[in-house]
């Protein structure tokens, strides 16, 4: 691991998708293109320690995206699915990037306990 770590010191430990938990571990000095990991089976999560926080942000949106698709009840073998996972996840990093207001509204208002954002997201209606 590198000096990064403090990018990771208040990441959470556990992430909760629908009914699901995934563990958050973490590798270290990745030296191909994979900087993330998402496995399903084991409700898992990985991240590559020595990411930069620009490239931090893209690739834990892009692993969470792939555990949403599976719990949207699309089809694990979708051929679509990086491409789909790719695109959203530079367009969802740059959007929350460059719109730090509308990042503290969706924020502070899902707080609310409003029961509409679970319930719609357990019956993929969201």
């Amino acid at each position: 691991m590198n000096n990064n770590l403090l990018l990771w010191q208040n990441f959470p430990s556990h992430i909760h998708i629908g009914n699901r938990e995934l563990q958050v571990g973490y590798f270290g000095d990745q030296t191909g293109d994979n900087y993330g990991l998402y496995i399903s089976d084991r409700d898992e999560v990985w991240f590559d320690a020595s990411m930069t926080p620009g490239r931090a942000v893209q690739v834990v949106i892009h692993e969470l995206l792939h555990a949403l698709w599976e719990e949207g009840g699309f089809d694990e073998t979708d051929k679509e699915e990086e491409h789909v996972v790719g695109v959203l996840s530079c367009q969802l990093s740059a959007l929350l990037k460059h719109n730090p207001l509308l990042s503290e509204w969706l924020f502070t208002h899902s707080k609310k306990g409003d029961s509409y954002v679970t319930e719609t997201a357990s019956n993929q209606g969201c």
